[in-house]
C-alpha cells in the first residue's frame, strides 16, 4: 500500500512540474510577443546609462567639495593650535612640587619609624634585664608579680641578663 501511494505521489509531482513548466513557457512566449525579446532589458540599460551620465559630474563635484572642506579644517586646526611650551613649563613645575612634597613626607615617615624602633628597643626585655632587673617565675612557670603570690618554702626560678638561678622563699615582705 505504501509503495503504491509513493508511486502515485511521485507521478502527481511530475505532472505538476510539467504543467508548471508549460505555463511558464506560455507566459514567456506572450511576453516576447508583447514586448519583443530585449525590450525590458533595453529600457533598463538606457536608464543605467542615463544615471551614469548624471552621476559622474555629481560625484566629481562632491569630491571637490569634500577636499575643500578638509583643507579649511586643516587650516583652522593650524591656526588654533595651542602653544605647548607654557603647558610644558607648568607640568614641570607641578612635577617638581610633587616630588618635593613626597620627599618631605618620606622624611617625616622615616623619623616616625626610627622613633618607633627606638621605643621598641627601650622596651626590649633583654635590655631591661641588662639594667639590673630580673624575671621571677614559680614552680609552674607563671610570672610572680606580687610577694603575696608566693608561699614560704616555695622554689622560684630567677632569670637575669646573663643566666639564672633557683631560690627557696624563706620570708615574704610586703
Amino acid at each position: 500500500l505504501t509503495t503504491t501511494l509513493d508511486t502515485r505521489r511521485s507521478a502527481l509531482l511530475l505532472g505538476l512540474r510539467r504543467a508548471l513548466d508549460g505555463a511558464l513557457q506560455r507566459v514567456d512566449y506572450a511576453a516576447r510577443i508583447l514586448w519583443g525579446r530585449d525590450a525590458p532589458w533595453r529600457v533598463q540599460k538606457s536608464r543605467l546609462k542615463e544615471l551614469q551620465l548624471r552621476s559622474g559630474p555629481a560625484l566629481a563635484g562632491a569630491l571637490v567639495q569634500a577636499r575643500d572642506r578638509l583643507g579649511i579644517s586643516v587650516r583652522r586646526l593650524l591656526v588654533a593650535r595651542p602653544s605647548t611650551t607654557g603647558a610644558s613649563a607648568r607640568v614641570q613645575a607641578l612635577l617638581a612640587a610633587r616630588r618635593a612634597a613626597i620627599a618631605v613626607r618620606l622624611q617625616r615617615d622615616q623619623v616616625r619609624v626610627e622613633t618607633g624602633i627606638a621605643t621598641l628597643a627601650h622596651l626590649d626585655p633583654a635590655r631591661i634585664l641588662a639594667r639590673g632587673f630580673s624575671v621571677v617565675r614559680d614552680a609552674s612557670g607563671a610570672l610572680v608579680r606580687d610577694s603575696g603570690d608566693v608561699a614560704i618554702g616555695a622554689v622560684l626560678d630567677i632569670e637575669f641578663a646573663h643566666g639564672g638561678a633557683s631560690a627557696r622563699v624563706e620570708q615574704a615582705r610586703r
